[in-house]
């Protein structure tokens, strides 16, 4: 995309360094959207960084979802991703309570 003269933003107010991890993994998740509602289905990404490639193919990786309530709601565990890249759906009941679930 082409910008006009005067029209860039400048990051050079911003710190987009980002973090440098010296030792461990690093690990991202998001969704497909910011807000699901009682009865939906949740589809959650999960990607590993492993720069120094210290895990075994089939490692395994845990989802574990709490209601806001901080109760257990699903536990999932999947030892299949392609390149640190670990697909996750479930389904909330139609009765779920609203609120800020947890997922770690």
């Amino acid at each position: 995309m082409k910008l006009s003269d005067g029209n860039a933003l400048s990051y050079s107010q911003f710190d987009v360094s980002g973090q440098v991890i010296k030792k461990g993994l690093k690990g991202f998740i998001y969704g497909e959207r910011g807000v699901w509602r009682p009865g939906d289905t949740v589809f959650l990404n999960f990607i590993v960084e492993d720069k120094l490639k210290q895990l075994p193919v089939n490692h395994p990786v845990i989802l574990e979802v709490y209601t806001p309530q901080g109760q257990l709601f699903r536990k999932i565990i999947k030892t299949t991703g392609i390149n640190g890249f670990y697909n996750f759906n479930f389904k909330t009941n139609d009765e779920s309570p609203t609120g800020n679930w947890c997922l770690k």
